[in-house]
Order: structure tokens, then sequence, then C-alpha cells
């Protein structure tokens, strides 16, 4: 069952949706399995199209740590969105008058969004691009961001 959920995540699902609500909505479900079953972290992961990703737990920050090679950092777009939401976007262009005969990378736009832990300083984010990784890490806070509001 691993190796089959392995496999479903490394196939680009989200290739196939645009204009194809049954798949955007598959896909959708597919996350949301994903989440629950594989994902033991405090983030809230899409799979779509996109490089391979780590994310790491330190004692007092996380790191992202995502392949990149043959994108250059002027590709890459990082938005903190509503200062919860990680949105990491881009391009890898495919080589242009070549015809590819074989394939294991991806080729197109991609993007994926995060849904930070509570536990993050957002203004801490610091974001590295080495030797086709880029490692993003955000320190965590003392406190969380949530607070229990009383009844009145």
């Amino acid at each position: 069952m691993k190796k089959f959920i392995s496999f479903l995540i490394a196939t680009n699902l989200s290739a196939f949706a645009g204009g194809m609500g049954e798949l955007a909505i598959v896909e959708s479900y597919f996350n949301s399995f994903a989440n629950k079953v594989l994902n033991d972290s405090d983030f809230d992961i899409k799979i779509a199209n996109f490089p391979a990703i780590n994310i790491y737990e330190r004692n007092d920050s996380y790191l992202i740590e995502i392949e990149v090679s043959g994108i250059s950092k002027d590709e890459i777009e990082i938005e903190l969105v509503e200062n919860s939401i990680l949105k990491i976007s881009g391009e890898k262009k495919s080589r242009e008058n070549e015809k590819l005969i074989s394939a294991e990378g991806f080729f197109g736009e991609f993007e994926k969004s995060f849904s930070l832990p509570t536990n993050v300083k957002t203004s801490s984010i610091a974001v590295e691009y080495k030797n086709g990784i880029l490692f993003i890490s955000i320190e965590k806070s003392k406190e969380s961001n949530s607070r229990v509001i009383p009844i009145n």
C-alpha cells in the first residue's frame, strides 16, 4: 500500500486537472487523505506538480528543503499569505528544440501552499538558494498565535 501511495504522490495528478472538474475533486480528496494518513507534522501539505520537498523540525525552528535544480531563483516566488500560509510557486522550463525521450523530473509551472503551524514567528522566515536547493527556515515562537476566547 505504501508503494502505491508513494506512486500516487509522485504522479503528477494536477497536470490532468486543468479544465477537468472531476480530477480536481479527486486531487482534493487525495490531498486530504494524504494529510490524514501520511503527514504527522503540523504542516498542511497539498500534493500537486511540485519539486521534491523535505520538512524538518528542529528544537527552535522548522526547515523546508525544496529541490529546485534547473530553476533559477528568479523563477521562484515565495509569498506569505494572511500571515499563516506560505505559498511557493515558479516554473521549470523545458529545453527548446529538443525531443524528450525519457523523463523522471517535471517541467512546467508549480505551486504549493503550506498552512503554517501556530507556533512560528512569520517575521523570521529566511530563504537561501544554494546548489539547486531552496532552504526556508522558520523560527518557532515561545507562544502560540492562538488564544482561547471566553464566552460571556
